[in-house]
């Protein structure tokens, strides 16, 4: 974070999310799974994200709106414009293993 917001400072919650507040009064709140965010802490939340998540490229979903963002790994993460949160996908390997799970029954 301090390469994206120099003088933003850091502390962690009782819950264990890590909670950013920026010079200009923004806020980020990092679960370790999603990212929420202030309004004014749109564009620094965005760029956190991408770091983060290893973001290779964004596309628009024509039906809902949203903006979808292609990780490195080749999951979706779509980001809806109306809840200032980032939610990552869950691990390709859980995904599978849940698929696997869903046959068998």
């Amino acid at each position: 974070m301090e390469s994206l917001a120099d003088g933003a400072t850091a502390r962690i919650s009782r819950h264990g999310s890590v909670i950013y507040t920026l010079p200009d009064g923004g806020k980020i709140c990092d679960t370790g799974h999603s990212i929420s965010f202030s309004p004014e802490a749109g564009t620094t939340a965005l760029a956190y994200m991408s770091a983060k998540w290893n973001v290779r490229g964004r596309s628009l979903d024509r039906e809902s709106g949203d903006i979808v963002y292609t990780l490195a790994n080749g999951q979706k993460l779509h980001a809806r414009k109306e809840r200032n949160v980032f939610e990552r996908p869950a691990p390709v390997h859980q995904m599978k293993r849940e698929r696997s799970r869903g046959m068998e029954r």
